[in-house]
């Protein structure tokens, strides 16, 4: 009777345990069944001011490095719920609409176009346990905010003033920004003068500012002045040694070294320039060699002899003639010719050598 008994009471304990198990096994499908998707109602911007700080190559002016726009840059984050924003957002980072605007400039998308991108977006939430429906404008305007601060405005001066001293090199000593607190700024550029800076420098800034609104086509136009201390350097020929007005100027004359521009007047001469010159006054040891140092060697002088020479390309005709006049290489001058002393005109080729054309 015992042994029935425990017989029993074990098929008792089995048949619980597995009905637990069932009952169990149940609820957690039952509860997997349950869990429906996440459902979102994400909105895309019809406007979109982005501010991008410049990377760490010193991006400024339109002269940014190329990045990517996504999805996430464009949308509403304040509809997505704050649990799953972070998720979400990192999912709309894989969606590429184009390259990133330059500063200052304006892309627009239409609302036929942002639906194709969307497909896109919505299908990578899907498979990630969202349920997504979207809030798409006609149109969505991007515009990257003008990068205005001191290293992008500084870099652009270079730039400018760089090209007014022949591709010099400028060291801005000081510069003073304008005040633009509390302005939304738009675009911006530098208003510079044709000739180069001599020292210090005041130079417009010509902004222009969004509304409150920010609406992109309804901006405001403000000038400012952004000044400062500015010098210039270049690599320009020396004198190696003290030269004499009208001396002849060689290779071992003169030597190229980098010196402060910034107050000269003259432009730096050539080496050939100064190969084919001599001094037009005495230059001394460590002067720089501008273009008013020199004057063309004249190669001949009136009454000089020289050779007349006429032809074609198969054949030439020489005669002698006397030089009417002083003229250097490349220099037209007159010419009388043998004994009928006919005058006659040509270029000097070289010294000695005058040919007519």
């Amino acid at each position: 009777m015992t042994v029935l008994l425990e017989a029993l009471f074990l098929a008792a304990m089995m048949v619980a345990a597995i009905f637990a198990g069932s009952e169990a096994w149940s609820k957690e499908s039952i509860g997997v069944e349950s869990q429906a998707a996440t459902a979102l109602m994400i909105v895309i911007r019809p406007a979109v001011n982005l501010d991008v700080a410049p990377d760490e190559s010193g991006e400024s002016g339109n002269s940014a490095a190329v990045r990517e726009l996504t999805l996430a840059e464009i949308v509403d984050t304040a509809t997505i719920p704050v649990a799953q924003r972070e998720n979400v957002l990192r999912h709309l980072r894989t969606v590429v609409l184009t390259d990133l605007p330059a500063f200052g400039e304006e892309r627009t998308f239409t609302q036929e176009g942002l639906e194709a991108i969307v497909g896109e977006a919505t299908r990578r939430l899907e498979s990630a346990g969202f349920s997504v429906e979207w809030k798409v404008p006609a149109r969505s305007h991007i515009l990257r905010k003008s990068n205005f601060s001191r290293e992008a405005v500084s870099k652009s001066l270079r730039q400018e003033f760089s090209s007014r001293c022949g591709g010099c090199e400028v060291v801005l000593r000081k510069i003073e920004m304008p005040k633009v607190q509390g302005l939304k700024i738009h675009t911006w550029r530098l208003v510079v003068r044709a000739d180069r800076p001599r020292g210090n420098f005041a130079v417009p800034i010509e902004i222009d500012l969004l509304s409150d609104s920010e609406d992109l086509s309804k901006t405001s136009r403000k000038t400012l002045m952004v000044t400062g201390d500015v010098e210039l350097y270049a690599n320009v020929p020396v004198a190696t040694r003290a030269i004499s007005g009208s001396e002849k100027i060689t290779a071992t004359d003169f030597k190229i070294d980098r010196r402060n521009v910034t107050f000269a007047l003259d432009t730096a001469a050539l080496s050939q320039e100064i190969l084919a010159s001599v001094a037009a006054k005495g230059l001394a040891f460590g002067e720089p060699i501008w273009k008013s140092s020199l004057r063309r060697e004249q190669l001949i002088r009136f009454g000089d002899p020289v050779r007349v020479q006429v032809g074609g390309e198969s054949w030439s005709i020489t005669s002698d003639g006397v030089a009417q006049g002083s003229a250097a290489l490349g220099d037209s001058v007159r010419v009388k010719v043998g004994k009928s002393q006919k005058l006659v005109s040509g270029v000097l080729k070289e010294k000695g050598l005058v040919e007519i054309e």
